[in-house]
């Protein structure tokens, strides 16, 4: 029988370096909606659920959830880890997914491969982050309820409990781990494709203005095509620096 999947969204207003991201316009519907209808088109993904905090900005985040029927949870704003928690425990799903809201060109074929490596194996936690090869905004971890269990028990910092799966990766020797690389042709790590900057959104607009047709998915290979025939595009988010963690960059 085929394993429960429950993708969680984690999302909120108040990022430091766009702040309101997940509201910004792309073809007519905003960066959450798109994630929204990338998870619903992964058929391996069973549900969906969001993840947002209790601060009135993200009233909207749930508005959006409630208009694309997918169920939400409020939390804590600093404490993501606690957010996954309560998702786990109104879910009998025993496999998750944690995607990040400013992620609008996240292919579904690329979540599914992630997703189907992790349930043909005993593993305790796969994606595709560990060594990079698709561009940033591909982003896909997949992990047991088992190990999302121990990260809440055993995570003691306030990095950990911030960014879901860092005590997982942190902690490798603890846990079953594979990584999921991409084909050569989508060998693209040093490539933005998601929204945490201004610069971001510019890149991604671009995108979606010449590839984005109503009610069909932008795959991966065809952005990568579009830029390698428009290199000049990636020269407008190139200078963007990923945030450290613990003095690194995950």
């Amino acid at each position: 029988m085929k394993e429960k999947v429950t993708a969680i969204i984690q999302a909120r207003a108040t990022s430091e370096r766009l702040r309101g991201k997940v509201f910004a316009d792309l073809s007519g519907k905003s960066v959450l909606e798109h994630v929204f209808l990338s998870l619903k088109n992964c058929p391996e993904v069973s549900e969906i659920y969001v993840a947002t905090t209790t601060n009135k900005e993200d009233d909207k985040i749930v508005e959006l959830a409630q208009k694309y029927n997918i169920p939400y949870i409020r939390g804590s704003e600093d404490d993501v880890l606690s957010r996954f928690d309560e998702v786990s425990k109104i879910t009998d799903s025993d496999v998750f997914v944690r995607i990040t809201a400013d992620d609008p060109l996240l292919d579904p074929e690329v979540t599914g491969k992630v997703i189907k490596e992790f349930t043909s194996g005993d593993y305790d936690y796969v994606s595709n982050i560990i060594e990079r090869s698709w561009p940033r905004g591909m982003d896909t971890e997949v992990f047991s309820r088992e190990a999302l269990e121990r990260s809440v028990e055993e995570s003691d910092l306030d990095e950990y409990k911030e960014h879901v799966t860092l005590y997982i990766r942190a902690n490798g020797e603890k846990f079953k781990i594979k990584n999921v690389s991409s084909s050569p042709e989508e060998n693209m790590p040093e490539l933005r494709l998601c929204v945490d900057t201004e610069d971001d959104y510019k890149l991604i607009k671009i995108i979606f203005d010449n590839l984005y047709e109503e009610g069909k998915i932008i795959h991966v290979g065809e952005v990568l095509n579009f830029l390698r025939d428009n290199p000049k595009y990636m020269e407008i988010n190139k200078h963007i620096e990923q945030k450290k963690t613990l003095g690194k960059v995950y």
